[in-house]
């Protein structure tokens, strides 16, 4: 399959446009959630492995669940819905302390909300639109974040945020064909040292 690649420099950060290949898809987690502790979690960021997280609204909102961002914090987009959180790998694990991993992560790294909210504007001229699940590299100082959303007049969209250095942020959104029309054309984290994108199928 033919691979087109785009690197333009928009403002402080960069964007990356290729095309698809193949994608797999999240199985799913254990139903025991396991705690984790502050200062090995916040080791673990600067100086520890990369892992793979999944975050998800509760659901109990029905068509209003999902995510919101500010600068300093993913929260649920309705009053009585949480956020829930998965560790993906070899062992997938819901992480039972979900707000309080997300907000040290965001203490950290911030939740790259004006860069989303830039890159809607500018290459899809939308600005009204609700996150429905986070895809999250973490480690080793590195950190970054599949978006995926849904927009107010419907359509879904992928787009992936991630550190470069300080203030500079990559912006990678995947389009084209898949050769399985049923599909969407999507980012996917590759848990290498460091983590990339590839976009799949």
């Amino acid at each position: 399959m033919q691979r087109n690649v785009y690197l333009v420099a928009v403002l402080m950060f960069s964007l990356l446009l290729t095309q698809c290949g193949k994608n797999e898809t999240w199985q799913g987690a254990s139903k025991q959630g396991v705690e984790l502790k502050e200062s090995d979690f916040k080791l673990s960021m600067k100086n520890g492995t990369f892992q793979e997280y999944l975050v998800v609204p509760d659901g109990t909102c029905g068509a209003e669940s999902g995510i919101k961002a500010n600068p300093q914090y993913f929260f649920s987009a309705c009053d009585a819905g949480e956020l829930r959180m998965f560790i993906l790998g070899e062992q997938e694990q819901e992480i039972a302390n979900a707000s309080q991993v997300l907000n040290w992560m965001t203490s950290e790294f911030g939740t790259y909300a004006k860069d989303l909210k830039y890159y809607m504007e500018e290459k899809y001229a939308v600005s009204d639109y609700l996150i429905q699940q986070m895809n999250i590299a973490s480690g080793n100082g590195f950190f970054g974040v599949i978006f995926k959303l849904k927009t107010s007049e419907g359509a879904q969209v992928s787009v992936l945020v991630s550190n470069v250095s300080e203030g500079i942020r990559n912006v990678v959104d995947c389009f084209g064909s898949c050769s399985d029309e049923s599909r969407d054309c999507a980012e996917r984290w590759v848990m290498a040292t460091p983590p990339y994108a590839e976009c799949t199928c």
